[in-house]
């Protein structure tokens, strides 16, 4: 997936850049006004429909996002229900950020129960998080993130 760690390396903010206008204004308005990339996810989330997963309540927005970021994970690090997902991926000769966000977005949206339009916005904040570490590096410190909370 060498493609998809030369577009993470790239500039962050271009990642809120390749989401539809009606996303982006709103997304960069908020990290205008200094809030993380983590507590915009988890507005995004509070000010949309509360119907679109079993997850409705303000508590569950926070369990909600930790679904996607558990998905996001499963798929850039290794989950195998993932592995035709990444197989695709890593077969594109080209790629977009607006076709990663899009792509990474149709694919865990069924885990989480919505659509991937809705959840467009929390993958490119994601993307944003992982900043300019490679994939391999960022899926060690997700790896060990995991072990560290477990103990």
């Amino acid at each position: 997936m060498e493609i998809l760690n030369n577009l993470i390396n790239d500039s962050t903010s271009s990642w809120i850049d390749a989401l539809p206008t009606y996303q982006k204004n709103k997304i960069n308005e908020l990290l205008e006004k200094g809030y993380s990339t983590t507590e915009v996810a988890e507005l995004w989330l509070s000010a949309s429909p509360k119907n679109i997963a079993p997850f409705g309540t303000e508590k569950g927005n926070n369990i909600f996002l930790e679904k996607i970021k558990e998905e996001f994970e499963g798929l850039l690090c290794g989950d195998s229900k993932y592995d035709s997902y990444r197989s695709k991926l890593s077969n594109e000769v080209t790629l977009s950020k607006g076709y990663v966000i899009g792509f990474i977005s149709s694919a865990i949206a069924p885990f989480v129960g919505t659509s991937g339009t809705f959840i467009a916005p929390i993958v490119a904040l994601l993307l944003v998080g992982m900043g300019k570490v490679t994939l391999n590096a960022w899926c060690k410190c997700c790896k060990e993130k995991k072990i560290t909370n477990s103990i």
